[in-house]
């Protein structure tokens, strides 16, 4: 599966390279200036301290100007570290054919290892499998991309794994601010989410959450009697008329991903719905262009 999957991210990479015009996926030279916050020299803004700074960080000076303590925020430069939070919950596994969500994810967390890796980032990966948390730590090294490669091409989506898990035990030992990218398809309630990503945000992360989501999954295009099955409890959940109900769970479907969508963007975190059915270079051109953005 890890040989299958690369040689799937590297043909993508290869047509991401020739047609599109980012200019990040022709810069893979190393070392690159960041907006991630650290103790450059090179000062950038001021902003107002937050509870987990330092009193040396603060400006007194400029406090007492402004009344207010201030921080001098400066940019990091240097090597960035990249964290990859994918989801494992079976749900992903929706509709258990080529282009399910999982299978896209898994194409996705393999493009991001080789891009980031290729620029000479630092790259982690947290995932769920059989109930046990299994953590590859960041590294620049061809032999940690290889592995992260084989943990994701590996991977099987699988009961009620929450990637929250692994994004609450990898941010309790960082030490500074990274990229956290996080994959789920918001099946369930988002509050859990909203809870940690805004402790993330305030922290300094730069979170980018990849929404993924089937268009069957909106638009239920069935017609009849349908029996709808719990696919992390693996029992047969609901049946329903779908005629009966399409109108209304469309409209409250579109109403689910405007909410996490405004709740995400209050939040400062990065959000990028994704329908799987859609072209691998579009979930990739999204996603980069976002991160050139938030650079």
């Amino acid at each position: 599966m890890r040989d299958a999957l690369s040689h799937e991210v590297l043909h993508l990479l290869d047509r991401l390279r020739f047609n599109t015009p980012i200019k990040s996926l022709h810069h893979l030279g190393g070392r690159h200036d960041s907006r991630l916050k650290g103790s450059s020299p090179e000062f950038r803004e001021y902003r107002e301290h937050r509870p987990h700074d330092g009193l040396h960080q603060v400006d007194w000076k400029a406090s007492a100007r402004s009344r207010h303590w201030l921080v001098r925020e400066r940019d990091h430069q240097g090597i960035v570290e990249h964290w990859l939070f994918p989801d494992t919950s079976a749900s992903m596994d929706f509709p258990n054919d080529e282009r399910s969500k999982f299978s896209a994810q898994q194409l996705i967390c393999g493009a991001l290892l080789y891009f980031l890796h290729g620029q000479g980032d630092s790259v982690g990966i947290s995932l769920t499998q059989n109930d046990t948390l299994r953590t590859l730590p960041c590294s620049r090294s061809r032999h940690a991309l290889d592995e992260a490669i084989g943990a994701i091409g590996g991977a099987l989506p699988q009961g009620r794994a929450n990637p929250t898990q692994a994004l609450e035990k990898v941010a309790q030992v960082l030490k500074r601010p990274a990229h956290l990218w996080v994959m789920t398809d918001f099946d369930g309630e988002p509050e859990p989410w909203m809870s940690l990503l805004r402790e993330l945000s305030e922290f300094g992360h730069q979170v980018h959450v990849l929404h993924l989501f089937h268009p069957r999954e909106r638009d239920l295009p069935w017609t009849g009697s349908v029996i709808f099955e719990d696919l992390e409890q693996q029992v047969e959940d609901a049946q329903f008329h779908v005629d009966d109900i399409s109108a209304s769970y469309r409209e409250a479907y579109v109403q689910h991903c405007d909410t996490i969508e405004a709740q995400l963007s209050e939040l400062g975190v990065h959000h990028h719905l994704l329908s799987v059915a859609a072209a691998p270079e579009s979930w990739m051109m999204e996603i980069l262009v976002g991160r050139e953005n938030a650079r």
